[in-house]
């Protein structure tokens, strides 16, 4: 039998326990010292947290699919192996978590300034991402969840430099996906109109360097001001209800819209579970077919944090949580290879062209709405075609083609019209 691994789990820079492998299998102690739990599935207590119970929480952190198995290839370990994964990119994962070896952390401190990404080198990381994602080979600890090409930076002064354990990331990058035409100019569109609805998501630049087209990204993780920098913890709602990665759509197990919108009514009150429901309809609207539980996640409110005459102060509640903005909103149906079928149903629908206006009163009686409140949401998007058409003209003036803007634009008006109040 191999001898158990440990990696020390940091939350705030504070040390919150072990997390333990025995031959494959995981167990996550707590210090007697914490005070905050890492998730809300795994609340602070003296016993030892199983496989089962801390498995979902700590394989989230890590990323999926091709990013994953190339990662396992660059630093020569299984892809299979959640521990080992996360003792080579653990240091910088989404919230405010980190992994380090016994006595590793200390070692991290007292850093230099870090290094500064030119554009040359800028150019060469998005040009490499599918051989080397997320900055390896660059000696750099950095985790991001998710299926989806991308690599994080920290950005001071409009400069970017690649993130260290002393100043960790603050912005993502997505450079444009050869697989799918368009998708940065999509991303950017989706994202950019969601803002112009009122709904709350993280500020997105899009950006050319060359002949290639990416996206800049804040991460709503992070807080920055001026030399002040901070973690926001988060969790997406695999690790909010327990679920790893493969269950993440609701036909393989994962949570559906229901189960979502019971937890943000009984946990986070009536502004996020409001916000839930817009997010439904507006996610169906743009035609995305891929919102599932890794696509909507919580942020720990007592950790958040402001900024009063250039310093960093905390705010909430203990224990309090919020929906966090939103974020990977992408048209999926405008890629006629992607299926049609959506992470969530709606209603009684799984097949997005097949969703009526009744579907939506069926989600209204499941999470226990009225009708009219749910008619109310679907009249407060009905701007969308004229906002979206001015949008795209906007993406024009800047110099991208806007082809794709269109076709989201039609499907947009389309739907809307079948579930107009």
């Amino acid at each position: 039998m191999m001898t158990a691994r440990r990696l020390e789990v940091y939350l705030y820079d504070m040390k919150s326990g072990v997390l333990t492998d025995n031959d494959g299998v995981l167990s996550y102690k707590y210090d007697d010292n914490a005070g905050r739990p890492l998730s809300v599935y795994m609340p602070v207590r003296e016993r030892e947290y199983s496989d089962r119970e801390c498995r979902p929480f700590f394989e989230n952190l890590l990323p999926e699919g091709d990013i994953r198995a190339a990662i396992a290839v660059k630093e020569r370990v299984s892809e299979g192996n959640v521990f080992s994964l996360l003792d080579k990119i653990g240091g910088d994962c989404a919230g405010a978590v980190s992994l380090y070896e016994e006595g590793q952390k200390l070692q991290s401190a007292g850093k230099q300034e870090p290094k500064e990404i030119s554009g040359d080198d800028l150019y060469s990381i998005i040009d490499s991402q599918k051989k080397s994602p997320l900055l390896t080979g660059q000696n750099i600890r950095l985790s991001l969840a998710g299926a989806q090409v991308k690599f994080a930076v920290y950005i001071k002064d409009d400069k970017m430099y690649y993130p260290d354990d002393a100043f960790f990331s603050s912005h993502l990058i997505k450079p444009e996906n050869p697989d799918f035409e368009g998708l940065v100019i999509n991303e950017y569109f989706c994202m950019k109109l969601a803002e112009r609805m009122d709904i709350t998501v993280p500020d997105v630049r899009l950006k050319r360097i060359k002949d290639r087209k990416y996206l800049i990204i804040d991460r709503f993780d992070r807080l920055i001001a001026g030399d002040n920098r901070a973690r926001l913890h988060q969790e997406d709602f695999c690790q909010i209800l327990g679920h790893t990665p493969d269950r993440k759509y609701q036909k393989e197990g994962g949570p559906g819209y229901k189960e979502c919108y019971n937890f943000l009514s009984d946990k986070a009150g009536i502004n996020s579970s409001e916000r839930f429901v817009s997010m439904i309809v507006y996610n169906y609207l743009i035609g995305n077919c891929d919102a599932h539980a890794k696509n909507f996640s919580i942020l720990h409110e007592i950790e958040r944090v402001y900024t009063a005459g250039g310093k960093l102060h905390t705010a909430g509640e203990a224990g309090a949580i919020t929906l966090s903005p939103f974020y990977d909103l992408v048209s999926t149906d405008v890629y006629n290879s992607l299926s049609k079928e959506m992470a969530m149903k709606i209603g009684y629908a799984w097949d997005i062209r097949q969703v009526q206006k009744t579907d939506f009163y069926r989600i209204a009686d499941e999470i226990n709405i009225k009708e009219k409140e749910m008619d109310r949401i679907i009249k407060n998007l009905s701007t969308m075609p004229d906002k979206a058409h001015k949008l795209t003209q906007e993406i024009v003036k800047m110099g991208f083609e806007a082809g794709i803007c269109g076709k989201i634009h039609e499907g947009i008006k389309d739907r809307l019209q079948k579930i107009s109040v």
